[in-house]
């Protein structure tokens, strides 16, 4: 009988090596990655918005990249940030997750971020009043910024709030301290 327990126990033992071997650690994300991600973000969107007539962001909705990315769009993702290979796109998306709004350097620039509550009015009429007294302007939508791990490259999605299209995309460069678009 004894013989029979040490074979089974090879056999749970070689399965759990074989397992781990195929599916690494992944690496988690540390708070000093978040936090220069997140100031890079912010002054990318902060310096976009000097561009754009809109005075009010729209809070956005924290996709969830890391688990709700595809595979096509993954690669996507990799060309667009000339990573090379995959295998940092999960651990740049994980990161993107936790993107937050500096909401003191919006407002100290003029820039609104309104929450998603407004949009939830039933009458369509006071919605619309609501949001053109907050935001005279205008009001746009940006999904999380994917910034590579360098925090030179960004892909930024927005669109307009009320629109039937989907996110617009734009690839930027950082260069000279200057976001410029690629």
């Amino acid at each position: 009988m004894k013989p029979l327990k040490t074979i089974i126990l090879l056999i749970i033992i070689s399965g759990l090596l074989c397992f781990c071997e195929r599916h690494p650690k992944v690496k988690k994300t540390t708070y000093k990655e978040i936090r220069t991600y997140n100031q890079a973000a912010n002054q990318l969107v902060l310096q976009l918005m000097a561009n754009d007539y809109c005075n009010c962001i729209l809070e956005n909705s924290s996709p969830d990249y890391s688990s709700t990315t595809d595979n096509h769009d993954k690669r996507n993702y990799v060309r667009l940030l000339s990573l090379g290979n995959k295998d940092n796109i999960d651990s740049i998306l994980r990161v993107a997750d936790n993107f937050i709004w500096d909401k003191n350097l919006f407002k100290k620039n003029n820039i609104k971020i309104i929450g998603r509550a407004i949009l939830n009015s039933e009458d369509r009429n006071d919605r619309m009043n609501r949001l053109f007294k907050e935001c005279p302007k205008g009001l746009i939508d940006f999904k999380n910024p994917i910034l590579d791990k360098d925090l030179k490259t960004a892909i930024i999605m927005n669109r307009d709030p009320f629109s039937c299209f989907g996110y617009g995309r734009g690839k930027f460069k950082l260069v000279a301290g200057k976001w410029i678009s690629d």
